[in-house]
């Protein structure tokens, strides 16, 4: 049973290629591949995290669905691929991490994309820092009260406990 697999260099499309491989859980892709087809990794169940190329630029429907341990996908690319129908999970806790300040791009490229608009995260390749999502935050701050302690913004829930609040945006 594949456990691993390290794609060569000269492939640059790839369509129905590791469906049902249940056991796979490491892909190295290469970086010169331009398509990830229909159904190409579809029910890898225990593939947790990929790391697509920044020289991809379609991503077929299905193409990662029903791949139930999928947590973690990282795009290398500024412009997104398009897309197809189903073409990732929709796993709890998933991320899609996209470069920092191109979510708004890979939002708004088609339909498809919207679908996983809750799931992209802006990643800083260089320093390893990602965005930090406020609207998943909403439930948190309408449980707190703001206090202003020598010019520091001093957070307290409505339990009682006190958190240090440091962002640029006022609260």
């Amino acid at each position: 049973s594949l456990e691993e697999i390290n794609i060569p260099t000269n492939v640059t499309k790839l369509i129905d290629t590791f469906y049902k491989c249940a056991n796979l859980k490491e892909i190295t892709l290469p970086e010169r591949l331009i398509e990830i087809g229909f159904t190409t990794f579809a029910e890898c169940t225990s593939l947790t995290s990929i790391k697509i190329p920044a020289s991809v630029t379609s991503i077929g429907s299905q193409a990662f669905s029903r791949c139930t341990s999928l947590k973690t996908i990282f795009f290398q690319s500024q412009t997104p691929p398009s897309g197809g129908f189903s073409m990732f999970p929709k796993n709890t806790g998933m991320k899609i991490y996209v470069p920092q300040g191109y979510t708004y791009d890979y939002k708004s490229k088609d339909s498809y994309w919207k679908d996983y608009e809750k799931f992209l995260v802006g990643f800083d390749y260089q320093n390893g820092i990602a965005d930090v999502d406020y609207n998943q935050c909403a439930d948190f701050y309408s449980n707190l009260y703001l206090s202003y302690v020598a010019n520091e913004h001093i957070v307290r829930t409505t339990s009682g406990d006190y958190y240090e609040y440091k962002s640029n945006f006022p609260i």
